[in-house]
C-alpha cells in the first residue's frame, strides 16, 4: 500500500525533525541562565520523537512482514524532500526559535507546568513565520554556504580547529541516520525472507550519533555553558551541518533505488 509507506516516511522525517528542533533548547537554556532547564525540555521534546517512533516502527515492520516494501524512487524521494524541508524550517528558526523558546523555559523554570509553558508562549506566530520563510532557497542557501566556509577557515586556523572539528565530526554522524531507513528499505528488498534481521540493522547506523554524542559532543559542549555566545553559535553550526548531512545522506541513497 503506497499510501501507508508515505505514511511511514512522513513519520520519520518528522521524528527527525523534533530530535533536530530539540537542540535550539540549549540555546535557550543560555539565553534563560538556566541550563539545566533547556537541556531537561529537549530530553521532553524527545520523548515526544519516541511518541512518534512508536508509531512509525510498527507500521514500518507491518510493511516488511506483509512484503508491502517495494519502495521505488518516489517514496524515498518524498522522504529526503519533507525532511529537507523540516531541517530548512530548522535553519530559518535559528535565531527566532532560541529566544521564543527561552520564555518557555522561564515558566519551567519558575515551577509552571509545560502546558501552562505553552499555552502562555507565542508560539505560533514565529513556528507559522518560519515555516514560509523556510522557502528562502536563496537565504538557506547562503546560511548554509556561510556555516561551510567558517568551518573551513577554522579548520586551518589552529586556535579554532577543535571546535569546529567537533561539530563537523558529529554532523558526519548524522548522514548514516538519515539515511537508515530508506537503506533498510533497500536490503529489505534484496533479502525479503530476513526483514527482522535486517531492521536490527538499524541499530548500527544510529549508534555513531548517539555514542559521539554521549560521549565527546555534549561533555565539550558543557564546557561552553559559561559563554551564551559560544553556545548558541555551536548550535547554530550544527542546525546548519545537519541540513548538509540530509543533502549527504540522499546523494548517497537515492541511486540505490534508480534501477
Amino acid at each position: 500500500m503506497p499510501h501507508l509507506v508515505i505514511v511511514c516516511f512522513t513519520l520519520l522525517a518528522f521524528l527527525h525533525f523534533f530530535e533536530g528542533f530539540g537542540f535550539f533548547f540549549r540555546s535557550s537554556g543560555a539565553i534563560a541562565d538556566n541550563l539545566v532547564a533547556g537541556y531537561t525540555m529537549q530530553s521532553s521534546l524527545g520523548f515526544l520523537s519516541r511518541i512518534l517512533g512508536l508509531g512509525f516502527t510498527p507500521l514500518f515492520a507491518y510493511l516488511a512482514d506483509t512484503k508491502q516494501l517495494n519502495v521505488g524512487l518516489g517514496p524515498v524521494l518524498y522522504y529526503y524532500l519533507a525532511l529537507f524541508y523540516l531541517m530548512a524550517v530548522n535553519v530559518s528558526g535559528e535565531n527566532k526559535f532560541s529566544i521564543v523558546l527561552a520564555e518557555l523555559v522561564n515558566y519551567v523554570s519558575n515551577g509552571k507546568t509545560i502546558f501552562y509553558a505553552i499555552w502562555n508562549t507565542p508560539l505560533f506566530t514565529p513556528i507559522v513565520h518560519t515555516c514560509l520563510n523556510a522557502f528562502n532557497f536563496a537565504s538557506l542557501f547562503r546560511l548554509t554556504w556561510q556555516a561551510l566556509c567558517d568551518a573551513s577557515v577554522g579548520l586551518l586556523n589552529g586556535k579554532n580547529r577543535r571546535y569546529y572539528a567537533i561539530i563537523i565530526i558529529f554532523s558526519i554522524t548524522y548522514v548514516p541516520f538519515y539515511a537508515c531507513w530508506p537503506m533498510i528499505c533497500f536490503f529489505i528488498m534484496k533479502f525479503p525472507d530476513k526483514p527482522a534481521t535486517l531492521i536490527a540493522l538499524s541499530t548500527f547506523f544510529t549508534m555513531a550519533s548517539s555514542v559521539y554524542q554521549s560521549l565527546i559532543f555534549d561533555p565539550w559542549m558543557s564546557s561552553l555553558s559559561s559563554s551564551r555566545d559560544e553556545l548558541s553559535s555551536a548550535n547554530s553550526l550544527l542546525i546548519r551541518f545537519k541540513f548538509v548531512a540530509v543533502f549527504v545522506a540522499m546523494i548517497v541513497t537515492l541511486p540505490l533505488f534508480c534501477y
